[in-house]
């Protein structure tokens, strides 16, 4: 090895050829061969088998790079963009084998394999958590699964990149020649796909809806048929809104007219339900709770697994350690907006507005909000004598989570608010004065506390 921090014995040529074929991503590659001459030598000699063999531990298979280089190809010709229009995107793509000439990877393409290889892991390991097995925040797919999911993936990937939103920000009417010309293209497009592959994407695509809408929990203005409409966006767009937490991206998705635009409905799953009943296939029903993603998972673990309280089925909706913060932040009854509304009492009646404020941006300000408070519920002396024998690490329905959130959740506040807590209402939360928005009282007095005294 040539270089000046290196004084044992050369290695031979194999073994580096071998070392940075196994290189974990490109990065860790490029640092290789730009910080030994040997080790660039060697790449220099065999540059397209060293690429292409970390391109492989990039995508997790020497058979995805195939549909990986698909997506990251695709759009990079300008013909290709003049033509979309024209040809309603399917012109230059093709899902046969990619010829070995098209194998080549530049430093470009390289960047947004790793790019879209990092969505694609993390929108495996959320899926796994929801869909295969809850005690675990990553992946637990088996290999053949994982494969399924990946491969499913980049095509929808693909398939949002061919039929991008940008294509048509005019409005489509459905009775319009333009409307069928684009369905047509899209069922020409998937029609390559077997139906077994079919039910693959369609499943992908319905975990990522399903996906979508809880970051959209509490949004009362986005309809279902909205949800579907908006994997137009495509997966690296709806991982960002799953990580923010938040539908900006959509909202100003929809003020362009986009969610409303017919060829936007039904976006994917539309023309995959048409091409499987013409073939005769059982139609999959995917918003059902049940919904078991039969096209990947060959196994799922816990579905049949009861609340540690009540006992009543939950299964992988059940709340604990790993699944605590995506079911809680996706629940209707317990999302940020509704947390103030769990507060006992008159609580959520009170004039104070800073109280509700306070509390919303204790918890969109905090990583992790409902494990710190649950962290808070289970220190000592704190949770409630009627909860003795309830666990930190015990498996919630959420009727049960939401009893426990409820009989402590002013107790968090006020440990939240002490530093300038005022002096307590002796008819604590149940204190009808608080909800006159005339009367300072709301304000000067604490009623985050238990009554001492009845109300008349």
């Amino acid at each position: 090895m040539n270089s000046p921090y290196f004084n044992g014995p050369s290695l031979d040529d194999d073994i580096i050829d071998r070392i940075l074929m196994f290189s974990p991503s490109f990065s860790t590659f490029q640092s290789a061969i730009l910080t030994s001459r040997s080790f660039y030598c060697v790449y220099k000699a065999h540059p397209r088998s060293i690429v292409q063999a970390v391109a492989c531990n990039v995508t997790g298979s020497s058979d995805l790079v195939p549909e990986a280089l698909r997506v990251a190809r695709y759009g990079d010709s300008k013909d290709e963009l003049n033509d979309t229009r024209e040809s309603h995107g399917v012109r230059g793509v093709s899902i046969e084998k990619v010829d070995s000439d098209e194998m080549f990877i530049t430093p470009r393409i390289a960047q947004r394999l790793t790019i879209n290889a990092e969505v694609v892991n993390q929108l495996e390991d959320l899926f796994s958590l929801r869909h295969k097995n809850r005690h675990f925040k990553t992946s637990q797919l088996t290999p053949t699964e994982s494969f399924r999911f990946r491969q499913a993936m980049y095509r929808v990937m693909l398939y949002c990149n061919v039929f991008h939103r940008d294509h048509y920000k005019r409005w489509v009417f459905e009775d319009s020649d333009e409307f069928k010309r684009i369905q047509s293209a899209k069922e020409r497009f998937l029609a390559e796909f077997c139906s077994r592959e079919l039910l693959r994407i369609y499943d992908v695509s319905c975990f990522l809806v399903k996906s979508i809408s809880w970051a959209g929990a509490g949004n009362n203005s986005m309809q279902a048929n909205h949800y579907r409409a908006v994997l137009a966006m495509g997966p690296t767009q709806i991982l960002g809104c799953i990580k923010m937490r938040s539908l900006n991206s959509v909202t100003q998705y929809r003020g362009a007219g986009y969610i409303l635009n017919p060829v936007f409905q039904e976006y994917l799953s539309g023309p995959i339900l048409k091409i499987l009943q013409t073939r005769g296939q059982k139609m999959p029903v995917s918003f059902e709770s049940t919904y078991r993603f039969q096209s990947i998972l060959d196994t799922v673990e816990g579905e049949n697994d009861c609340c540690n309280q009540c006992r009543s089925p939950a299964g992988l909706n059940l709340l604990g350690p790993t699944t605590l913060e995506y079911l809680a932040w996706g629940s209707e009854t317990l999302s940020p907006e509704n947390l103030f509304f769990r507060l006992k009492g008159r609580l959520p009646f009170s004039s104070a507005d800073h109280d509700r404020e306070f509390m919303l941006n204790q918890v969109k300000n905090t990583e992790d909000p409902y494990t710190k408070l649950c962290d808070f519920i289970f220190q000592d002396g704190v949770k409630l004598p009627e909860f003795d024998n309830w666990k930190k690490d015990d498996w919630l329905c959420e009727a049960c989570f939401q009893k426990l959130v409820e009989e402590h959740l002013h107790l968090w506040l006020l440990d939240r608010k002490r530093k300038s807590i005022g002096k307590d209402c002796p008819y604590g939360y149940h204190c009808r004065t608080q909800e006159l928005v005339e009367l300072p009282h709301a304000k000067r007095y604490n009623h985050l506390c238990a009554p001492t005294r009845a109300c008349e």
